[in-house]
């Protein structure tokens, strides 16, 4: 069966020793991005003539779009505040039990 993005993302979760990926965990969202392109399971950014580019943040999303969509994770909110001082809701992914 071909690996997913979720697989890979539950690697480095076990690596890390964390139960939680999301968007304020840019190291892990990286390390998720870097190894899934290296093992084929998703192709880079702008591979089939899109206009976007690799950029980190650009990067996180494709994860954090992946896991959105992977029915063995279960979505949750944080408030994180940002540079303008507000509060903004981020989502954050744990593993169903």
């Amino acid at each position: 069966m071909k690996r997913k993005l979720g697989d890979v993302a539950m690697d480095v979760m076990v690596e890390e020793n964390s139960e939680w990926i999301g968007y304020n965990e840019y190291g892990m969202l990286d390390e998720v991005y870097d190894r899934a392109k290296q093992e084929g399971v998703i192709k880079p950014i702008g591979s089939r003539g899109g206009k976007s580019r690799e950029h980190p943040l650009n990067n996180h999303l494709v994860v954090l779009n992946a896991l959105d969509r992977d029915k063995r994770f279960v979505k949750s909110y944080i408030r994180i505040g940002n540079d303008a001082g507000r509060q903004v809701l981020c989502r954050e992914f744990q593993v169903k039990k």
